[in-house]
């Protein structure tokens, strides 16, 4: 399970990803769940049917073998029985080094 800081790191590798950002930037306090190992919080989307809240979750998958990355993993929830589901992937030697404060080489 990651930690707060790992995982808060593979989110700040990831704002490349225009939607992640979009979902991170506009979601209300994403808080550490520490049992569960995820970020959560609530989006708000404003669209022509009035507000719409969702339920935000974001956790980090384990590395994957041979290929050595690991995805982010967003799921969406709200109420009314909209889901949304998306992952970003991240080299794991990058996660490794954004945590540790090192340098990625070659």
């Amino acid at each position: 399970m990651p930690s707060e800081v790992e995982l808060r790191a593979a989110v700040a590798l990831a704002v490349g990803d225009r939607a992640l950002r979009m979902i991170t930037e506009q979601c209300d306090h994403l808080a550490f769940n520490a049992d569960l190992g995820r970020l959560e919080g609530v989006f708000k989307s404003h669209d022509d049917n009035g507000l719409q809240e969702f339920t935000v979750r974001i956790a980090l998958t384990e590395p994957a073998v041979p290929f050595g990355g690991r995805a982010i993993v967003v799921h969406m929830s709200s109420d009314d029985g909209w889901q949304i589901e998306m992952s970003v992937v991240i080299p794991a030697r990058a996660l490794a080094a954004a945590v540790t404060g090192a340098e990625v080489r070659g």
